[in-house]
């Protein structure tokens, strides 16, 4: 059973609460240019058809950006919004917790500063989908910016319902045995959820990878995927994609945490040990030597490949229906 984790958290905040929002999303910014910031902002601002609560979350930065984020909200004409600077840098998972006291919205969408939103509806549809199948834990299909095309993970995303029904302890084994992760930056939940995991995840000593919030949740509840694109993911600018040793380093860090925990909560009465062996091998393999990022690429463009085979597989059966 998940408990809610309670952390002391350090932070100031300015901005007002405008009332009941169906959905708050959390902007997490540390360092990156007011460009990037921007760009995700103005894709906020365009949303239609839902009430949103904006919180831009801050994992103290070097250059305190409030006065920028207080100026794009005025000039997007984003009134509903908060701005929660932490007082010393927490990493990405106690960032988020930390935003989540401010979030007034049933539903939650996470997205890093130089991501985007990928069209005017995303909000309404991400509502849209969770009210109609109850969703509490789901996430949608991510594109690659710069034209590099969309990203489907996991690769077996048509196995998770709706469209699949494979239940959520084959989906988590697939998950853990093959690291074909969902996403982070896709992923969506019901607000009180997203708090649980975290806590969680913060009791694991989880400190980055937050994509590991809806593993935890097939433990025993089930994942939904919302069959379109939710983001424009900026390759390249987060710990996944980064590529660099400190980022590589990090990563493989939370990972080692979590395939250690599989070893002590024995989640379905498993302790998983090909999952850890094949943890074991990747690590080797990420920290030891030079491969890492040639391959990081190439599992990149495997997910991009199998988005190109469903597009021609669905553009031959619209053909063939005609």
């Amino acid at each position: 059973m998940l408990k809610t984790y309670d952390i002391n958290v350090a932070m100031r905040s300015v901005g007002e609460k405008m009332g009941t929002s169906e959905i708050s999303v959390i902007v997490t910014i540390y360092n990156q240019s007011e460009e990037s910031i921007l760009k995700t902002i103005r894709s906020i601002a365009k949303q239609r058809g839902c009430s949103y609560q904006l919180i831009l979350a801050d994992d103290h930065s070097t250059e305190d950006p409030s006065s920028f984020l207080c100026k794009c909200c005025a000039d997007l004409g984003i009134v509903d919004y908060q701005i929660v600077r932490q007082e010393e840098n927490r990493q990405t998972v106690r960032n988020i917790y930390g935003a989540l006291q401010f979030a007034v919205g049933r539903y939650v969408k996470v997205i890093g500063a130089g991501d985007e939103l990928y069209c005017e509806s995303t909000l309404l549809d991400i509502v849209s989908f969770c009210r109609t199948y109850g969703v509490a834990a789901g996430f949608g299909r991510i594109v690659l910016d710069g034209k590099m095309g969309t990203y489907c993970a996991p690769k077996n995303y048509a196995d998770y319902p709706p469209m699949g029904n494979a239940i959520p302890k084959d989906l988590f084994a697939h998950q853990v045995v093959m690291a074909d992760w969902i996403p982070g930056c896709a992923q969506f939940f019901e607000t009180s959820v997203l708090r649980k995991l975290l806590g969680t995840l913060i009791q694991f000593d989880i400190r980055y990878c937050e994509d590991f919030a809806q593993t935890v949740w097939l433990m025993s509840n089930p994942v939904f995927c919302l069959d379109a694109p939710v983001l424009v993911y900026e390759w390249g600018s987060g710990i996944s994609t980064t590529g660099n040793d400190e980022s590589v380093a990090k990563l493989y860090r939370d990972h080692n945490r979590f395939y250690g925990e599989l070893k002590t909560t024995t989640p379905y009465g498993e302790t998983f040990v090909l999952a850890r062996v094949l943890f074991m091998v990747r690590e080797f393999v990420a920290m030891k030597t030079p491969l890492y990022r040639l391959l990081q690429r190439r599992v990149a463009n495997s997910y991009i490949k199998k988005s190109r085979e469903r597009c021609a597989v669905e553009s031959m059966e619209s053909e063939s229906s005609r």
